[in-house]
């Protein structure tokens, strides 16, 4: 891990870097207690508990911290076993899984691994061998790694300076037809994935459009580049909105 540290390998210091780990981390294995699933005073059976100065950044350069952009998971927790099945390590191949078809970020999709695990370890057959994975994240961003989550998409873009550039059309670069992410952002609202949208025009159209994010009930903002007419202003907002979600 410390070879891809930024301090050590600048040239990859602002790209995340993954690490899964599979392996026992020592001898011990848990024992399951019994608890009341929703919390509660709830009676439980006993007999069931078992260098240099530099000169600052510049329009190339970004600062790091130089220890960061790194997330290492573990099968489990420290001193603990990790679990093997038929088909390999329990944790891995629950990983697998969900890391293939998940739109969620990486630490959402450990967080649901965790989950699994849980609910494998209702069987009697696993009862005795439960396993915690254990994840550090010292990520600057969310990271994606399904190809309709976001990519290692960067910060919101309401954090971010937009380029202002002359009048021009949005399908300088984009082959699709001229109404393509307004029709992707309807569709993400009709999915409950997005909610409250609204739209406002500044100066000679450039078109502000926010909405609120139902994961995280957070409001996003994203701002079009200037355009001549409205319906270009807003299709340039939805798709950087688009590209972020």
């Amino acid at each position: 891990v410390t070879a891809f540290l930024p301090r050590q390998a600048p040239n990859v210091g602002n790209i995340p870097k993954l690490f899964f780990i599979d392996a026992c981390r020592g001898s011990e294995t848990f024992q399951p207690v019994v608890v009341p699933r929703t919390g509660g005073n709830v009676q439980v059976d006993r007999r069931q508990r078992s260098g240099t100065r530099d000169r600052g950044a510049t329009d190339r350069t970004v600062f790091v911290p130089p220890e960061g952009n790194t997330i290492i998971a573990y099968s489990n927790i420290s001193r603990n076993k990790a679990m093997e099945g038929k088909e390999g390590g329990v944790w891995m191949k629950a990983l697998a899984k969900i890391m293939a078809t998940s739109k969620e970020s990486i630490e959402n999709v450990l967080t649901e691994v965790r989950r699994d695990l849980q609910h494998m370890y209702q069987d009697p057959n696993w009862r005795g061998h439960m396993q915690l994975p254990e994840t550090i994240s010292h990520l600057l961003r969310p990271v994606y790694l399904h190809p309709d989550g976001a990519a290692l998409r960067g910060d919101p873009v309401q954090q971010q300076p937009a380029k202002v550039s002359p009048p021009g059309t949005l399908t300088q670069r984009d082959e699709r037809h001229p109404g393509h992410y307004k029709g992707r952002l309807l569709h993400l609202q009709q999915k409950n994935i997005i909610t409250d949208v609204t739209e406002r025009y500044e100066k000679s159209f450039v078109c502000v459009l926010s909405f609120v994010k139902c994961s995280d009930r957070r409001r996003y903002e994203f701002r079009s580049e200037e355009f001549s007419g409205k319906q270009e202003a807003k299709e340039s907002a939805a798709r950087r909105a688009v590209l972020f979600l």
